[in-house]
């Protein structure tokens, strides 16, 4: 595939998937899209503890919490089940042997 083709880059690699390299555009779409998402998650469920009996969105608001949250689940068994797919590139070579166990506790406690 060449240039312009949206799949792969100027060397010939598929840009969606992982490479050793680094993280492809799917993972990176991952990512970032359940940033904002997550934060407007907690964003609307702290608006949502501050609204009275009387308030017009009292009970608009936890149906949009529930569907976003569902929407977000939906998205992380998806993210893992392309983790499982197109596995991360492995960790830099010049990582000190206790930076590099950090990272996978870290990462295991996410």
């Amino acid at each position: 595939m060449g240039r312009g083709s949206g799949k792969h880059n100027l060397w010939g690699q598929n840009m969606w998937t992982n490479s050793q390299d680094g993280y492809g555009r799917m993972a990176r779409l991952y990512h970032w899209g359940m940033i904002p998402l997550l934060l407007g998650l907690c964003g609307l469920g702290f608006y949502i503890t501050t609204l009275t009996y009387y308030h017009p969105w009292y009970r608009v608001a936890p149906d949009w919490h529930r569907s976003l949250g569902l929407l977000a689940f939906l998205l992380a068994v998806t993210r893992f089940g392309w983790r499982v797919y197109s596995p991360p590139p492995p960790l830099d070579e010049g990582l000190a042997p206790l930076e590099q166990w950090a990272a996978h506790g870290v990462h295991a406690l996410l």
